[in-house]
């Protein structure tokens, strides 16, 4: 049997992946950018960081984008694995905000 909690979590995660889509197909219209993945997993050694979405620039650069909605926050572990890639690999992680409706 499942849980009212486990319906809520399932909820929060359609509309936190249509934000992801949304923001993805927003970002790869844009003329610098070659191009645009979703959930791409990048390895830490606090283990594995799934990415929302990685952009890569004409120019070469790589950013990744954490797509939150609602009041979903980046946790302590998020966290700690954007700071390892961003001092070890150089990609910057940006936060994308739903905004509030």
């Amino acid at each position: 049997m499942k849980s009212p909690g486990g319906a809520q979590v399932q909820h929060n995660r359609t509309i936190g992946n249509a934000w992801r889509d949304e923001v993805a197909a927003r970002v790869v219209r844009n003329k610098n950018v070659a191009g645009v993945r979703t959930e791409v997993r990048v390895d830490t050694p606090g283990g594995p960081r799934f990415v929302d979405i990685e952009v890569t620039l004409r120019d070469g650069r790589v950013v990744h984008l954490e797509t939150k909605a609602g009041n979903a926050t980046r946790d302590a572990m998020q966290l700690a694995k954007d700071r390892w890639i961003e001092q070890n690999l150089g990609i910057r992680t940006a936060e994308v905000r739903q905004p509030r409706r």
